[in-house]
């Protein structure tokens, strides 16, 4: 069991087959054979070969200076128990967590509805509002709206990495802009918690080819954190260019003089749904899934994220993203290029077909869009193909769940199949937001798709992407 021959066996002592850990201890035990008449005790032993075992010892006297002694292999049993109580640690902090995780969303999704729901119902009551605090009101609502966006984007976000569904587009673009717009996108914030943000650049133009939007979630992130994070002081963004292994990296240091972080709270910063407090005593507002998307957004740009940090000092986020991924690169479709050219260009007139049940999101489309965009509404399919029979549409917003009527893609099928129809662009405007919605109503027929809940700028510019590909055609 140990790999020694039995002479080599007769040459050792006890002191040779345990090791120095439990040394003293468990020669005390063995000891007590010298005074006792039975000894039942397992140990680890030393191999030859220096590694370990497990045994149990059973020793009885037989006669004063004769002892019989048994010994049964167990390391099995022990690596099975090893591994079951480590599965049973992994399982109760698994449902410690799910606590904390359901306790913080519940926090992050009702805590945002009292401004929704509180200063929608005082705006409602008041008859003689004060246009100043109505405004005021407006704007808490709005913040409130968005926050609770932001947090179920993150949940999405997440969920589509995981599965390994995220869309990449690599694009060509100068980086240093980014810096400077997301600059000045917390300098405000910044200011209002008395805090300085500094940028420091070593170049005036860095050329990536990389995804844009993720680039900027992850500065984004690493900005706001240490924004939250940081009472007094200053934060500052700093930009480097470094090589590794012959390949060039965009090194940017987020750096803070905030509360910074403990050192056990470092081996979990980057996990779903962990902050440094955590519990009904957490500090700070939030997901926890910022850091966790930022690490993933950069690995899935064959880059990383590492953190160093020190209580009451601050913490270092730093960015390494590879400048060049060529290899990787995709070309904009006809439709994106026509978009980037003419978004702005919408045609004199434009008449939608906006089939949805719910009147309140028909009111906020006609709001919205410009006054040459003549929007008719309807519920059911029978309406849809009257109307489109009757009038000349150019575009149609498809809600998927119509109540009890029949679903958005059934109205989409039986549309696409009217010939002078086919080529009439459908969205699909949906609450549907999980991963593959999008997928399965692209299959369906549907031309496009938003979810909701979006903002105006969004449907805009998406509306404007299919007025310019029509403008285009004609």
């Amino acid at each position: 069991m140990l790999g020694y021959t039995i002479d080599e066996f007769l040459t050792k002592s006890v002191r040779d087959i345990l090791f120095e850990d439990h040394l003293e201890e468990e020669l005390n035990i063995f000891r007590e054979l010298l005074t006792g008449n039975f000894l039942s005790k397992d140990f680890y032993f030393c191999k030859k070969d220096g590694t370990g075992t497990w045994a149990t010892i059973f020793t009885t006297r037989v006669s004063e200076n004769l002892f019989l002694t048994y010994c049964l292999d167990i390391n099995d049993v022990k690596e099975a128990e090893s591994e079951l109580i480590s599965a049973k640690n992994k399982a109760e902090e698994m449902n410690r967590l799910k606590s904390y995780f359901l306790a913080n969303m519940s926090h992050e999704l009702r805590t945002p509805m009292i401004g929704v729901l509180g200063f929608s119902q005082l705006m409602a009551e008041d008859d003689n509002a004060d246009p100043i605090e109505t405004q005021k009101m407006s704007k808490l609502i709005y913040s409130s709206g968005r926050r609770l966006m932001d947090t179920l984007n993150s949940i999405l976000d997440l969920s589509k990495i995981e599965s390994g569904h995220s869309e990449l587009n690599y694009v060509t673009f100068d980086g240093i802009p980014f810096l400077h717009e997301i600059t000045t996108l917390y300098s405000a914030t910044a200011q209002e918690n008395n805090i300085e943000l500094n940028l420091k650049t070593n170049h005036k133009e860095i050329m990536m080819v990389s995804d844009r939007k993720l680039f900027g979630d992850i500065i984004n992130n690493l900005v706001n954190n240490a924004i939250k994070f940081t009472k007094s002081g200053s934060v500052s963004i700093i930009e480097n260019i470094i090589e590794i292994d012959a390949k060039e990296f965009i090194k940017i240091d987020v750096v803070d003089t905030g509360i910074g972080i403990e050192n056990e709270a470092l081996e979990f910063i980057f996990d779903e749904f962990r902050q440094g407090s955590e519990g009904l005593n957490r500090s700070y507002e939030g997901t926890g899934l910022g850091l966790t998307i930022s690490k993933k957004y950069a690995n899935l740009l064959n880059g990383d994220i590492s953190v160093r940090s020190k209580i009451g000092e601050g913490s270092t986020f730093t960015v390494l993203l590879p400048l060049n991924n060529e290899s990787m690169i995709k070309d904009n479709n006809s439709i994106n290029k026509m978009t980037n050219q003419e978004s702005s260009n919408f045609i004199s007139s434009f008449n939608v077909l906006y089939v949805e049940d719910d009147d309140l999101s028909v009111h906020y489309v006609k709001k919205i869009l410009p006054k040459n965009f003549e929007v008719t509404n309807t519920r059911t399919c029978n309406e849809a193909v009257d109307i489109i029979g009757a009038n000349k549409i150019d575009l149609i917003l498809m809600d998927i769940n119509l109540g009890r009527g029949e679903s958005g893609l059934n109205i989409t099928k039986v549309i696409k199949e009217i010939p002078e129809y086919s080529h009439i662009p459908i969205i699909a405007c949906t609450a549907y937001a999980m991963l593959g919605d999008k997928e399965e109503f692209l299959e369906a027929g549907c031309d496009d798709y938003i979810s909701k809940p979006y903002d105006k700028n969004t449907l805009i510019d998406i509306i404007n992407k299919w007025v310019s590909v029509k403008s285009h055609n004609e």
